[in-house]
């Protein structure tokens, strides 16, 4: 029975990390090392660690680093044949570990993606079913993660330890480092393959600081940042589509800022930061428009030649539209319930 090593980052999660442990301890596949990485939490996480006395456990409490740091303290520790991620605010299916290691053994593949659900509704995190990628075709898979058409999530993944080789996280990359990690880790891969089996339980946190003006101004940082990192992990050859990407999530930010009810010189504020970037010109001059979809298309062009009132404008009639159909539909299901209640009414 192959040895499976469990990382899970802990960083000031006390009310949900009773729940994680116990589903990972409880898993079905017996033959696990938990490798759990306090990152210097201020709350009681460190003090629930404590409590478990499985001698399959290794508890390491560390200052406080980030994510990517805990996460590379774990890679220094596994010494399992194969590796997974949790993180300590969600579980697994009691199945999980088992399913994974039956289904990476039986494909003969470097690593096996998975399928997660939120408060258990399925989330489509595969695009093909039990699809398998040999060789070049890696390539394809490569490109559903650089153009968002595919999540990079890390915590639906296991993989051999022996092709992650030396790659480590990104410890300046707040957000998507898991899918900077993954596309390193693709170089190393000779066979990948998928399956729509539910191993993990992902919870969602609302957090309310999440819609501060230095959380958005963090984000379209970031998203510099990772479009920076993709281009040189492969050099160049996937800049068309990482461009696009990278457009797409920055007027995502400035549309939920805008969406938010942000004061508009604050929107405008981080509209200019994005464009102002030194890096902008070479991504507005090299970008895949083929990946866009017509909206995103033409909010690229007003981003692209700095038109901010216009973009702003496009974001109100898209969000009034929104409202518009969403109170005709509630007006349309009232009426239905309404006639469905009334026998003698004839509705159309």
């Amino acid at each position: 029975m192959s040895k499976v090593s469990i990382i899970i980052p802990v960083y000031n999660v006390e009310k949900y990390l009773d729940k994680c442990l116990k589903s990972v301890l409880n898993q079905t596949y017996k033959n696990i090392e938990i490798i759990v990485i306090n990152d210097g939490s201020t709350d009681n996480s460190l003090k629930i660690c404590k409590k478990y006395k499985d001698k399959r456990i290794a508890l390491i409490d560390k200052e406080n680093g980030g994510v990517s740091s805990a996460r590379n303290k774990g890679l220094e520790l596994a010494s399992g044949k194969y590796i997974t991620f949790v993180d300590s605010d969600d579980w697994l299916e009691l199945d999980a570990i088992e399913n994974m290691v039956s289904f990476i053994e039986k494909e003969n593949v470097d690593f096996v993606r998975f399928c997660y659900q939120t408060a258990g509704v399925r989330q489509n995190s595969v695009s093909e079913a039990e699809n398998k990628y040999i060789g070049s075709e890696i390539a394809r898979f490569t490109e559903k993660l650089i153009s968002g058409e595919m999540p990079g999530y890390l915590h639906i993944l296991m993989v051999k330890r022996e092709v992650i080789k030396d790659i480590k996280f990104k410890t300046d990359l707040p957000l998507a480092e898991d899918l900077i990690f993954v596309l390193e880790l693709l170089k190393n891969v000779n066979a990948i393959s998928m399956s729509n089996v539910i191993t993990y339980n992902y919870l969602e946190n609302l957090d309310s600081a999440s819609r501060s003006i230095k959380h958005y101004r963090r984000n379209i940082h970031n998203e510099l940042m990772l479009n920076k990192y993709i281009n040189e992990i492969y050099d160049n050859k996937y800049e068309r589509l990482s461009n696009a990407r990278c457009m797409k999530e920055a007027q995502i930010y400035l549309l939920k800022m805008y969406r938010d009810g942000y004061d508009i010189n604050e929107v405008k504020e981080e509209f200019d930061f994005f464009v102002d970037d030194e890096y902008f010109n070479k991504i507005r001059c090299n970008i895949d428009e083929s990946i866009l979809n017509k909206r995103d298309k033409k909010i690229f062009k007003y981003i692209s030649n700095k038109k901010f009132d216009k973009m702003i404008k496009y974001f109100k009639s898209e969000i009034n539209k929104s409202i518009i159909n969403y109170k005709y539909n509630r007006i349309k299901l009232r009426l239905k319930e309404m006639c469905n209640g009334n026998k003698k009414t004839t509705c159309n």
